[in-house]
């Protein structure tokens, strides 16, 4: 079932936020690294999923330096898997499979 007044072809461009989980999930984040996540899950669901584990173009997602993208780097780290090469989002790849079986 589609959210209301959103059609198929708009599906791509939200996400559910559910604040309760963020916000539990990361109380301990700085603002700054508040908006590192947040560009690199907006980052996430536009790339439809997994996100290339490299640092110039996470530091490019993300409006950083490399070494400001360093230091912020280790602290967003553990909200993904780094597998193969790629950061994997749980929660995301859920949504967005969700996503896709209302179209």
């Amino acid at each position: 079932m589609r959210p209301e007044g959103v059609s198929v072809s708009q599906l791509n461009i939200w996400f559910p936020f559910y604040v309760n989980d963020y916000m539990g999930d990361t109380m301990s984040l700085s603002t700054l690294d508040h908006g590192v996540y947040f560009l690199l899950i907006c980052a996430y669901y536009k790339n439809g999923g997994p996100l290339p584990d490299n640092d110039k173009t996470l530091a490019n997602i993300v409006k950083l330096s490399l070494s400001d993208w360093s230091a912020s780097r280790s602290t967003v780290a553990p909200f993904f898997k780094i597998i193969r090469g790629k950061w994997i989002h749980s929660r995301a790849d859920r949504e967005i499979e969700r996503a896709k079986s209302m179209q």
